[in-house]
């Protein structure tokens, strides 16, 4: 995912919210020369998640799957800019990498993101934007049936909704 008037990184940019390479959110406030950077200490899975940052002025947070994930004090200056805003992807340099995958109720507010409020959005989300239990059907072998072989193949497929892979391990 990556919110961002430019990518956080260089002086005049004002907030930026991506996933880096290694799966972990981060957040930024700043205009490069003052800034705060807050990073989620767990790897995302390829579950649906909802993420959310906020700066109130005197800390960052960010917050994953409606909880505090991690919170970082600091001062920034939040300067307006006229660079876009983009969503879901980097910069405009070609070695940006794209988000792959689905972005629902992408949202901006004037004021700090608490954390009940953050629970609340999380938990007002449609059901079918978060992780639940799939439907399996498993094909081969067939039902109610016995095999005497030690490496038997499974076939079938897991879905609750069109964010789910249609594809299990077993």
């Amino acid at each position: 995912v990556g919110l961002a008037p430019g990518d956080g990184e260089l002086a005049g940019q004002a907030y930026a919210l991506w996933i880096d390479p290694d799966g972990n959110p981060v957040a930024f406030f700043g205009n490069g020369g003052s800034q705060v950077r807050v990073e989620a200490p767990q790897r995302l899975d390829d579950d649906w998640h909802q993420l959310a940052a906020s700066y109130d002025g005197q800390a960052a947070r960010i917050y994953v799957d409606g909880r505090l994930a991690r919170e970082r004090p600091g001062e920034a200056r939040l300067v307006p800019n006229g660079l876009p805003v983009l969503i879901g992807r980097g910069g405009e340099s070609e070695d940006r990498r794209a988000f792959v995958g689905l972005l629902a109720d992408v949202w901006f507010s004037t004021r700090p993101l608490n954390p009940r409020q953050a629970r609340r959005q999380y938990a007002e989300a449609p059901a079918g934007f978060r992780s639940s239990t799939p439907t399996v059907t498993v094909t081969t072998p067939e039902s109610a049936s016995r095999t005497t072989d030690s490496t038997p193949a499974f076939a079938g497929s897991a879905s609750t909704g069109v964010l789910d892979r249609p594809a299990i391990q077993v």
